[in-house]
């Protein structure tokens, strides 16, 4: 039970960086590779939010702001970096790539000088532990599985029955197509980024509190999303869903069993092993 534990709190948190990723490359086929910044953000974004309000108004309640502040802070960075990279850039997605990339340390650098290259600590919103049948998790990591429930369901709501979400499902399975049909894709490819971008924040809200926060937190989630959307299917959101799983397991199994330091060798074995045989991904389609 605790190993079953222990795989869905990781399970939990891949889906929750992977969602926002696989969600932007599977519309506007690009890679954001600020994305792992804006997850810091959300994730210093709550620490500001918890350390000034948290006396007043409660531990759960901070966190709360200081998640719906995190989403708005980094959906507002995805608005722009739509405005001043993506428009002009459009139909380079190798020059987007580099100038994300470029973001990224600019905005490392400018936590840096901000909030010192040290690690933070978060209070955690809610204390304690559960007890599932003997297994112990942390209180704060159920907000992980939790919010990754929550981001999970509704992006598929949305996707599934609103009007918005159908034109993003228009773009990304056929843009042309979709821009015959009087729809405007750069509107939609939009949404979309400042979505994605959003997901990452509150990601970063979420698991903040239970890992030390660092100007340098993003680089390693982000290497670890990137395997899961091309294992799963390259832009394919219910492919990350089941990639995220097939890493949970299988790296919670690997640390439960010592062999821990080879998480990043097998992960990539892994990927390699995947295109070799489905070079689109487990659940990707061929363009």
């Amino acid at each position: 039970m605790q190993i079953l534990l222990n795989c869905l709190s990781l399970t939990s948190f891949y889906l929750c960086f992977a969602l926002g990723l696989a969600l932007v490359f599977g519309v506007m086929r690009i890679i954001n590779f600020a994305h792992g910044e804006f997850f810091m953000i959300g994730a210093y974004a709550t620490y500001l939010c918890i350390s000034t309000l948290s006396p007043q108004v409660g531990g759960p309640v901070a966190w709360a702001i200081g998640a719906i502040v995190a989403a708005a802070v980094t959906g507002l960075l995805g608005l722009v970096l739509h405005r001043t990279m993506v428009v002009p850039l459009g139909d380079k997605p190798l020059a987007i790539f580099i100038s994300t990339l470029a973001l990224s340390y600019v905005i490392q650098t400018i936590v840096v000088q901000i909030f010192g290259p040290v690690g933070l600590s978060i209070a955690p919103p809610v204390r304690g532990v559960v007890n599932f049948g003997g297994a112990i998790l942390p209180a704060s990591r159920l907000v992980v599985i939790g919010a990754a429930a929550v981001l999970a369901a509704g992006l598929w709501v949305f996707l599934m029955r609103s009007e918005a979400g159908r034109r993003i499902r228009a773009v990304a399975q056929n843009p042309r197509g979709a821009l015959l049909q009087g729809i405007r894709t750069e509107k939609v490819g939009r949404l979309t980024l400042i979505l994605g971008s959003s997901i990452a924040g509150i990601c970063g809200a979420a698991m903040g509190p239970i890992s030390q926060i660092s100007p340098f937190m993003g680089a390693g989630a982000l290497w670890k999303a990137f395997i899961i959307i091309i294992v799963g299917g390259i832009g394919n959101i219910w492919g990350a869903v089941a990639a995220a799983a097939i890493f949970g397991v299988l790296d919670t199994l690997m640390s439960q069993f010592g062999a821990g330091r080879f998480l990043a060798l097998t992960s990539a074995a892994v990927m390699l092993f995947v295109l070799s045989v489905k070079p689109s991904g487990l659940f990707g389609e061929k363009e």
